[in-house]
């Protein structure tokens, strides 16, 4: 294959990254799955060895610039080069903002801002000397309409919408291309992770007056009708290797219906629609 790309994917070792990665390496290309915990690599090894990918699990910790550098010399060590960065490494739970600790604060802007901006720095240092490389951001429709419930993680997600057009615009000048992945709700598995997805919403608190399970109901009914992750793995594919200068593409599903709706109406009917849709119920004027 003459045109082989190496390739970097965080966040790889299940859901989107995992099927981005595959799909990068079913198609011929170097892989680099990155994730964490190298204990979680047996799935990635396996598939590997059976299929002949060239699908290569490697530790990193995106919040750890010890670790980024590590990463990036091993992967440039080897193949002389990164050709594509695929930023999908990110945290996202439920919670009402009001009730969010420092600690939920803290780690969701690590990891989803910060963390996605100490490894695009780095690598885009090296693409620089390069005049060539591509930078694979992953945002999300939470970064055009936020979500009640997901504030921290809309919030995440519109600075991502926001440094991605930086990035083309600065990196552009390099010959760098930048791409804004909008994927709506895909089926990652996040709500099945180690940590409890929910675990932001007090259900037994009487002050919120049942609305936490409300809002439980309301993502639980979007999550079993998302996008599966294998055709969003596709979209970002197709991304990274078209030779365009698009900033944006999208496999929203049943959001991008909630984005037109955003685009058309006002805030205020945009609120009230958006309220309606998520709590239905007869909301209580204020005194």
């Amino acid at each position: 294959m003459n045109d082989r790309k190496v390739v970097l994917i965080t966040g790889a070792n299940r859901g989107l990254g995992y099927e981005t990665a595959l799909k990068f390496a079913r198609e011929g290309h170097i892989a680099y799955t990155s994730m964490r915990d190298m204990k979680k690599a047996g799935n990635i090894m396996t598939v590997a060895e059976r299929e002949n990918l060239a699908l290569i699990p490697i530790e990193l910790d995106i919040t750890d610039e010890r670790s980024i550098r590590a990463c990036a010399d091993k992967i440039i060590e080897r193949e002389k080069r990164i050709d594509i960065l695929v930023n999908n490494a990110g945290i996202g739970y439920l919670g009402f903002i009001t009730d969010a600790s420092e600690e939920d604060m803290k780690s969701h802007f690590e990891t989803n801002v910060y963390g996605t901006l100490k490894v695009t720095k780095h690598i885009a240092r090296h693409m620089i000397g390069r005049r060539s490389g591509t930078i694979v951001n992953i945002s999300g429709a939470n970064g055009i309409a936020a979500f009640p419930g997901m504030g921290l993680y809309s919030a995440c997600k519109s600075a991502i919408e926001s440094l991605s057009e930086t990035f083309c615009l600065e990196l552009g000048y390099f010959g760098i291309k930048v791409r804004d992945i909008i994927p709506g709700t895909v089926n990652t598995g996040m709500e099945n992770r180690p940590y409890d997805f929910y675990k932001g919403l007090n259900e037994a608190d009487p002050a919120w007056e049942g609305l936490p399970g409300k809002l439980k109901a309301f993502y639980a009914d979007n999550i079993r009708k998302a996008v599966m992750p294998e055709k969003a793995a596709v979209i970002i594919y197709k991304a990274a290797m078209r030779k365009s200068g698009r900033l944006r593409y999208s496999c929203l599903g049943q959001t991008g219906m909630l984005l037109m709706i955003r685009k058309i109406l006002s805030d205020r009917w945009f609120m009230a629609f958006f309220k309606k849709l998520v709590f239905p119920y007869k909301q209580n004027k204020a005194e």
